[in-house]
């Protein structure tokens, strides 16, 4: 006779609809603690950069009204900063111009100009550094200035002349300044010099920048003129 064999059915436990929506409560919960951490990093560095950001966005208030940086640089463009950024980037050309020809001034190059000027105001028996404090430079910044100078000089090498009726011009032109000084071949010798040192100037922006209406009031020749004319045979 066979035997039967008699199956167990395992009981199933009921799953009830709360215990469904706490799963589900939990499942959700457990990835967003666990970003806790990179949201409070998150949320200190935004706090961080607002108010830093805050800083170099806004250069002061009025009346508790911000005044943006970007206003008053737009507002230094319209005062002449278009013109220290052309000036600006004529220098960085005329630098490039002469490293890739591997042109370089070197020390010497550079005293010697800086002797120059020395001895010119020691002939009149005023100090460079003086003169320079008066106008708010200092001789780093010259140097620079004599630096791009000398590069232009030696990238244009003799295209740069000034005739003697220049001279002539620019002598009479300044008679007042020059009033004070009796050695006359010294003064045709600073404003050939100084004639010069516009002339290449003026040759090396509309070379390697361009062809600008008027270069005269350029960073380097305002600095040049101011040192050479103005201060140099001042009252």
């Amino acid at each position: 006779m066979a035997t039967t064999k008699k199956t167990t059915t395992k009981p199933q436990k009921t799953v009830t609809k709360k215990e469904v929506v706490e799963s589900n409560i939990l499942t959700e919960t457990q990835p967003r603690s666990s970003m806790k951490p990179y949201l409070l990093v998150l949320l200190g560095f935004l706090l961080v950069v607002a108010y830093y950001g805050k800083h170099l966005l806004v250069a002061g208030l009025v009346n508790n009204r911000p005044i943006f940086r970007m206003q008053v640089i737009k507002e230094l463009e319209k005062q002449g900063g278009q013109q220290a950024l052309d000036s600006i980037v004529t220098q960085e050309l005329i630098k490039q111009e002469a490293a890739k020809k591997g042109m370089t001034v070197t020390d010497e190059d550079l005293n010697n100009k800086m002797n120059d000027l020395d001895t010119q105001f020691k002939a009149q028996g005023q100090s460079l550094d003086k003169v320079l404090e008066q106008q708010g430079l200092n001789r780093d910044l010259i140097k620079d200035q004599l630096r791009v100078q000398i590069m232009l000089e030696k990238l244009l090498g003799d295209k740069i002349k000034v005739t003697e009726e220049e001279v002539d011009a620019a002598v009479e032109e300044q008679k007042e300044i020059f009033a004070q000084e009796t050695d006359k071949e010294k003064v045709r010798t600073t404003v050939r010099e100084t004639l010069k040192s516009q002339k290449a100037f003026n040759r090396g922006a509309n070379t390697f920048a361009g062809p600008k209406e008027d270069r005269k009031n350029s960073t380097v020749c305002n600095l040049l003129n101011k040192l050479v004319f103005t201060s140099l045979y001042k009252a």
